[in-house]
């Protein structure tokens, strides 16, 4: 394959040590890379790396997963794809992008950054993907469960404070917001726990302790997300 103008990274999380290497051949000055990820710090790792790589976080907010037959995908709800720059002057970049996806039919955000749009979706992702492994858990009976939605809110609490002590302000009715998606979708099971069950490594660093070290950095601690990674490790040893 011959170096792109627009690449497409939507690998795991888990993936990013050798991955991030192996799309070295695809790449030229000036590239557009949309890292389609879950996670935190994607995205500055790469700038390190690819200098002259213009570099966008897309967030997928999407209900999907492969089925037991080949080629067959479920999608249950949602579907909306949020972009973001690393860089401010990439905004005419982003735009033809987004473009690019409304022309096939996806439902497009244009947001400011990356920083607040990846902390955004960790609202959502460390309270979900986490506890419905920890606790065998869809998200129909997390949101059913007064315990389980009074864990949930903590968690969220320590994502948007972190996201305060790093100047990203998140709005106080975002969480309830997240919430009240949840409610009214399917009952789902999140990546992490459809990982979970089929054996394959969990996204325990992108997800849980990029975002929490990050924070430490900033003073900032998150001593419920860490002993909720603490407990993703310890059902994920061999």
């Amino acid at each position: 394959m011959p170096p792109c103008d627009l690449v497409l990274l939507a690998t795991k999380a888990t993936a990013n040590k050798t991955v991030f290497e192996q799309i070295r051949p695809v790449l030229k000055d000036g590239s557009q890379l949309v890292v389609m990820q879950n996670g935190f710090g994607a995205e500055p790792v790469l700038a390190r790396m690819y200098p002259a790589v213009k570099l966008f976080a897309g967030l997928c907010f999407i209900c999907s997963f492969r089925t037991d037959q080949p080629w067959v995908i479920q999608h249950t709800a949602y579907g909306r794809l949020s972009l973001a720059a690393l860089n401010p002057a990439d905004q005419d970049s982003l735009e033809e992008i987004a473009q690019l996806f409304d022309q096939a039919g996806v439902d497009v955000e244009r947001l400011g950054g990356v920083l607040e749009a990846r902390l955004r979706k960790l609202v959502w992702n460390v309270p979900f993907n986490g506890l419905s492994v920890v606790l065998n858990a869809t998200t129909g009976q997390l949101s059913r469960s007064p315990a389980a939605r009074g864990a949930i809110a903590g968690l969220m609490a320590e994502v948007t404070g972190a996201a305060a002590a790093g100047g990203v302000e998140i709005e106080p009715s975002f969480a309830a917001k997240m919430m009240g998606t949840t409610d009214a979708m399917a009952a789902y099971n999140p990546s992490m726990r459809l990982d979970y069950l089929a054996g394959r490594p969990l996204e325990i660093d992108a997800i849980y302790w990029n975002v929490i070290n990050w924070a430490a950095g900033l003073g900032y601690a998150m001593p419920a997300c860490s002993l909720l990674a603490r407990q993703l490790e310890y059902l994920s040893q061999p």
